[in-house]
């Protein structure tokens, strides 16, 4: 009951475990989707000039730093996550500079700034900067897929463990209980045994003392 109780609560352990994985992985799904956002969001208003579809854009830059943030709260026992998280921090801000710069650009007065902002989108620096970002995130998923895997594979070990536990365990309670059931059989019959030979001792004293008597009635008769 004891190893039970113990691979239990480890087993509980393991799945809590698993479930913060699946809620890292999660984050850093939503921290690309909100970036990708921010990229979209930049590249329709460049081609159209129209504010609506910085929507995106927006929303997705009070969503990039509450994500990193609890990312670094999930991961903050996890020193190679952690460092993963400052070499993204620059990245992530140089790329946000860059789409608000360009956005920032278009929205002048001046025709040629906005040539400008489309020309520095079409330079490849900034899908530079996203490939980097792309790369630190995907090294991010790898780490917690490979944990993923090591945590689904102690929580099946753990539960096959703990089935074996308690074949055994219950097998064992059927031998204890038969073996005392046995021994306690046992017990009885020597106990009525042994009180049957003391009963017949008895009776045959009392045969004897009976005998012992008659013949004394008898001696007093003839005397």
């Amino acid at each position: 009951s004891g190893v039970s109780y113990r691979n239990s609560t480890n087993l509980i352990d393991t799945a809590e475990r698993v479930s913060h994985t699946h809620e890292v992985l999660t984050n850093l799904e939503r921290l690309l989707s909100a970036l990708q956002d921010t990229e979209v969001g930049q590249r329709g208003y460049l081609l159209t000039s129209d504010k609506s579809y910085l929507e995106p854009y927006d929303a997705a830059l009070v969503q990039i730093p509450q994500v990193v943030e609890k990312l670094k709260s999930l991961t903050s026992d996890n020193p190679t996550q952690q460092q993963a998280l400052e070499e993204l921090a620059p990245l992530i801000r140089d790329r946000l500079a860059e789409l608000k710069e360009t956005i920032d650009l278009h929205g002048g007065d001046d025709p040629t700034q906005a040539l400008e902002a489309l020309g520095r989108v079409a330079d490849g620096r900034g899908k530079e900067n996203m490939d980097k970002i792309r790369v630190v995130i995907t090294g991010m998923q790898d780490e917690e897929n490979n944990l993923l895997l090591e945590r689904e594979k102690a929580a099946a070990a753990t539960a096959q463990f703990t089935a074996l536990i308690q074949i055994l365990g219950t097998v064992l309670a059927f031998a204890v209980v038969f073996g005392t059931a046995s021994y306690i059989t046992r017990n009885t019959r020597q106990s009525l045994d042994e009180c049957n030979s003391a009963t017949q001792q008895v009776m045959a004293a009392s045969r004897e003392i009976a005998t012992g008597s008659q013949q004394q009635v008898a001696s007093l008769t003839e005397t």
